[in-house]
């Protein structure tokens, strides 16, 4: 009998990782902002094994690949900026993915939480004593007009005015009143609108140190401006523990320390 041996080269393309690529939708001008890439997935057991390498683009380009999964970005100026995460398994086959980051000044992301929680107090079911509460924490953030009548003793018309230390202080008042809100109606969850304000209180403080840096002319100035730095440490742990109050309380003594140099 005879036999006849037939060869076929196949081809075993590798397939590209891919993950979960996150990055916050809004943030302050001049505030640093996470990117990140988590689930790492690939249907190669080996590619898995061996592990990921991951790049980000915090809108200045790819950065060369590495181990890290997240990466913080630099602050930015207002503005929409373009920004992506990246993951390569050994072999070279990779995915990219990317989203829009907008950038705003504290004062605008101050107005549009003030509005997301205007909206809120009106809503019928909510417990008499946590409307008020936040109707007092809108108070403090637009003043005693709304912001649309000349008001000028709110966090928003204050941060446009360049008067932070003032500002931050009506911020802190509005985080309390928002907690309290929380504790009057155990239903309610302002964890977002919170971490908003207490970031915008971190925006400014940053913003602060920086021109504090720029001015400085003394070891008097210079101690001054490494006591917010540190004050801003101490917000970040807060911040991380959920100490929302605390948070705020330590970028604002960061604001007024570094708000002293002059």
């Amino acid at each position: 009998m005879d036999y006849t041996d037939f060869w076929k080269s196949i081809i075993v393309q590798n397939v590209a990782p891919w993950g979960y690529f996150t990055a916050e939708s809004t943030v302050a001008e001049g505030q640093t902002f996470l990117l990140s890439v988590s689930n790492p997935y690939d249907p190669s057991q080996a590619d898995t094994n061996a592990s990921f390498a991951y790049a980000f683009d915090c809108g200045d380009g790819l950065s060369e690949f590495g181990a890290s999964s997240s990466v913080e970005c630099p602050g930015r100026e207002s503005g929409i900026v373009t920004v992506s995460g990246a993951i390569q398994d050994k072999d070279g086959g990779q995915s990219t993915r990317s989203r829009s980051v907008t950038i705003l000044a504290p004062a605008e992301v101050v107005a549009e939480t003030s509005d997301d929680l205007a909206t809120l107090a009106d809503n019928p079911t909510l417990e008499p004593e946590a409307a008020a509460a936040i109707e007092s924490a809108v108070t403090e953030l637009t003043g005693n007009t709304g912001g649309n009548g000349g008001a000028s003793n709110g966090a928003t018309t204050l941060l446009e005015k360049d008067n932070g230390p003032a500002a931050v202080n009506k911020i802190g008042k509005a985080v309390a009143s928002l907690l309290d809100a929380q504790v009057a109606d155990p239903t309610l969850d302002l964890t977002s609108e919170i971490t908003s304000l207490v970031s915008m209180i971190k925006a400014v403080a940053e913003a602060e140190i920086d021109r504090a840096q720029g001015v400085a002319s003394s070891s008097g100035d210079q101690k001054r401006i490494d006591t917010a730095i540190e004050a801003v440490a101490d917000g970040d742990n807060l911040l991380a523990a959920a100490d929302y109050l605390g948070a705020a309380d330590a970028y604002e003594s960061a604001v007024k320390a570094a708000s002293s140099v002059q």
